[in-house]
């Protein structure tokens, strides 16, 4: 039977997910945003509810350099008071500075004086924002209350801003619909109401406030909020030309930039984020985000070089076992394994002992590395210092350190180690229900391969595949594991002589017959079974040319001569001996095959 390939065919580069924020509403130094899942999560989520929302307020104090400059400022308008004082532009003013410098509650006793002096409702708003950043939440509540609410859309949009913030969606949204009644292209409202929509599930009408409110003034944080919703709605293109548009505005927006770097990459459109990554590290060039955004581009664009070189401007801003993980993952696709071995143990000397992540993602890659490149007793040797510390394979249920398993027990086949491959792989499938689907499904293929060549199995191995195949479903469709698996049950059903079950099986690798060299022999031998042999030599042909490796191409070499040699017995039994004497080698990859060639030769005699 064919052996599985090695679990992990592609090391991404670990780029540390970005929380996205809806900009709810910006109001002075105070922004209230809507944290949301990354956007890999993001995009899988069709409609926001409340739950996807995590409402956060974010102030950004005033940090001025020129404080002496305002201290000054400050006591030559505090001279003026006896001349001034019963002014509320001369209380205001000095209320300003007070702010700049971050006396809150000085501002606050001079925005008082000013609001008895003066009816003027934005002397209100200004106090209320006071009471707001001192953390009086009941004394803005109830001065925004008091306010006219039939014409004043600022005080709606506070109590919107109060009600969000409390998670209080439906209040907010009720204010905000309040303060669209005074006023309907009013920007606040608009960006607010467009964003209440996204969490009410309304994405239409969130795209819709969004775009009326870009009408009324070009601005990043509506920009943003219109690209997530098309994120939602599956239009990558809008959400696209929504970015781009935020940063021509902002071209240093990190928020925006991001988001640009990170739908790029899910949508396979990375050339796109090289351009904003390079102008943004240009500015900040401390930003380890943005280098690591940056390496991921190029890297993924086929700029390995430049990627690296990227990498290593992130490590010279702050080493890290995260950082020369990626370095030995961005080498390992240059194809230079001595190289990225060196930076995968470096990564795990420096790693917190701590941080159990950090340790087993560059190991896991390391052992892949080592099985790659056939180095198996070293990579079974890292593996076993990993895993005897797992004694109740709890690392089998994570979706990063499970892999060391599948590798584990992949180096264990290829060294000889057949018998303690097996034992392993029927441990997890019984005792550890919870690992990860695509575990549990590469092991049930694993075992399917291992059986599928002894007749005495056959019944073991088809129910281990039957109940794999339920799991199955849990993995992407194109996933190879899942491939793998309907592979092996068909090949598993052709050798039982059931070939209608193994078509329907065949059926789920359409897409990759005459693509993936195995699945391309699995056609082939159904051929051979229905006695179509020149249409199945012709396929087994083409699958050695497809093959990757010399060891694929010499298993699949070795099932084609013994099948010839079965078919050709009765007919050209010469041909049908060379046939399978070449099967029957001691250096052939599969025992299984070769002592059955080797019984069939006997018959010959």
């Amino acid at each position: 039977m064919l052996e599985q390939q090695l679990p992990i065919a592609k090391r991404p580069l670990e780029v540390t997910p970005a929380p996205v924020r809806i900009i709810l509403a910006e109001e002075g130094a105070s922004r209230l945003s809507a944290i949301l899942p990354p956007l890999e999560e993001l995009r899988e989520i069709r409609l926001l509810s409340e739950k996807n929302f995590s409402l956060k307020q974010v102030s950004h104090d005033n940090h001025i350099r020129l404080r002496d400059d305002l201290k000054f400022q400050l006591d030559r308008l505090l001279e003026k008071e006896e001349r001034f004082g019963s002014s509320p532009t001369y209380l205001t003013h000095v209320a300003d500075i007070h702010e700049m410098l971050g006396e809150i509650t000085d501002a606050q006793e001079r925005l008082q004086a000013a609001a008895r002096l003066s009816p003027n409702p934005l002397l209100r708003h200004r106090l209320g924002a006071n009471f707001l950043t001192l953390g009086k939440t009941d004394d803005a509540l109830a001065l925004f209350s008091s306010m006219d609410l039939s014409t004043d859309v600022h005080a709606n949009l506070r109590l919107a801003y109060l009600s969000a913030r409390d998670d209080r969606i439906d209040d907010a949204t009720t204010a905000v619909d309040n303060a669209l009644l005074i006023s309907p292209t009013d920007f606040g409202a608009r960006l607010f109401r467009g964003a209440l929509a996204l969490a009410k599930g309304e994405a239409s009408r969130a795209i819709q406030n969004f775009k009326f409110a870009l009408e009324e003034r070009p601005s990043v944080a509506a920009y943003t909020n219109l690209a997530i919703s098309y994120v939602l709605v599956r239009r990558p293109d809008k959400a696209f030309s929504a970015l781009k548009k935020a940063i021509a505005l902002e071209p240093y927006n990190e928020h925006a930039v991001g988001l640009l770097a990170d739908l790029a990459f899910l949508e396979k459109r990375n050339d796109l984020a090289i351009a904003p990554l390079e102008r943004f590290v240009e500015f900040e060039q401390k930003s380890e985000a943005g280098w690591e955004r940056l390496a991921r581009a190029l890297i993924e664009s086929g700029q390995k070089r430049k990627g690296i070189a990227a990498l290593k401007r992130q490590a010279s801003v702050q080493e890290s076992s995260h950082v020369f993980n990626n370095l030995g993952v961005a080498h390992a696709r240059l194809g230079d394994r001595p190289k990225a071995m060196q930076y995968f143990r470096h990564a795990m000397e420096i790693a917190n002992s701590e941080d159990q992540n950090a340790v087993l993602l560059p190991s896991r890659n390391l052992i892949s590395v080592l099985c790659e490149a056939g180095d198996y007793l070293p990579a079974r040797h890292v593996a076993q210092a990993i895993l005897k510390r797992d004694p109740d394979c709890r690392l089998a249920t994570d979706s990063v350190s499970s892999d060391i398993y599948a590798l584990y027990v992949s180096a264990l086949v290829r060294s000889g180690e057949r018998k303690e491959a097996v034992r392993l792989s029927k441990r997890i499938l019984k005792e550890v229900p919870n690992a990860v689907p695509g575990l549990r499904v590469w092991l049930a293929a694993s075992l399917i391969a291992e059986f599928g060549m002894t007749p005495e199995k056959f019944e073991e191995a088809l129910a281990i595949g039957r109940n794999a195949i339920e799991e199955s479903v849990q993995l992407d469709r194109n996933d190879h594991r899942r491939l793998a698996l309907h592979n092996n049950i068909a090949f598993l059903l052709l050798e039982m002589g059931r070939l209608p079950e193994a078509e329907k099986h065949l059926a789920q690798l359409s897409n990759y017959i005459h693509v993936d060299a195995y699945a391309t022999a699995t056609v082939g031998l159904l051929h051979f079974k229905r006695g179509h042999v020149e249409r199945a030599h012709a396929l087994y042909d083409e699958a050695m040319r497809l093959a990757i490796s010399s060891i694929d191409r010499r298993r699949i070499a070795q099932k084609l001569n013994f099948e010839l040699g079965s078919a050709l017995l009765e007919k050209d039994p010469r041909q049908a001996r060379r046939r399978l004497l070449m099967a029957a080698k001691d250096t052939e990859p599969i025992a299984q095959i070769s002592e059955k060639a080797r019984q069939m030769l006997l018959r010959l005699k």
